[in-house]
C-alpha cells in the first residue's frame, strides 16, 4: 500500500494592534471620606464599560481637569492607578507594566484616563 500524503498548509492570521481604552471619570476628592466615595464611583464606571484588561506593559495618560484656580498634581494620578490596579484594567504600577506615564492638564470634565499597550521603539 502507498502511504497517502496529505498536504499541510499553513496560514497566518495579521493581529490588529489593540487600540487605546478611554475612560472619563469625575476629578478623584481629597481626603480619605470623600477618597472612599470617588473610589467606588470611579470602579463601578470602568468596569460598567467592560473593558478588557491589560496583559503586558502599558502606557497610560492622565489628563486633569483645567480650571481658573490653580491646582497642586499632588496625590490626583497616584489615585487614578490605584482604581486602575483594583479594577484590573492594569496589573501594576511598577516599571515592568507601566513603562510611561503622561500627565497633563486639559478641557476635560474630570479626569480622562487612556491607556494603550506599550510599544517599545528599537533602533
Amino acid at each position: 500500500m502507498a502511504a497517502v500524503q496529505r498536504a499541510f498548509r499553513r496560514e497566518t492570521a495579521h493581529l490588529r494592534a489593540r487600540g487605546p481604552a478611554v475612560v472619563e471619570l469625575p476629578l478623584p476628592a481629597l481626603g480619605p471620606a470623600a477618597d472612599n466615595g470617588w473610589r467606588a464611583v470611579a470602579l463601578d464606571t470602568i468596569l460598567s464599560r467592560r473593558v478588557r484588561p491589560f496583559v503586558g506593559p502599558v502606557e497610560v495618560s492622565l489628563t486633569f481637569r483645567d480650571g481658573r484656580a490653580r491646582r497642586v498634581i499632588g496625590e490626583l494620578p497616584n489615585a487614578c492607578l490605584e482604581v486602575l490596579i483594583a479594577s484590573r484594567l492594569i496589573a501594576a504600577a511598577d516599571s515592568a507594566v507601566l513603562r510611561r506615564l503622561q500627565l497633563a492638564w486639559g478641557p476635560v470634565n474630570g479626569v480622562r484616563i487612556e491607556i494603550r499597550p506599550f510599544e517599545e521603539v528599537r533602533p
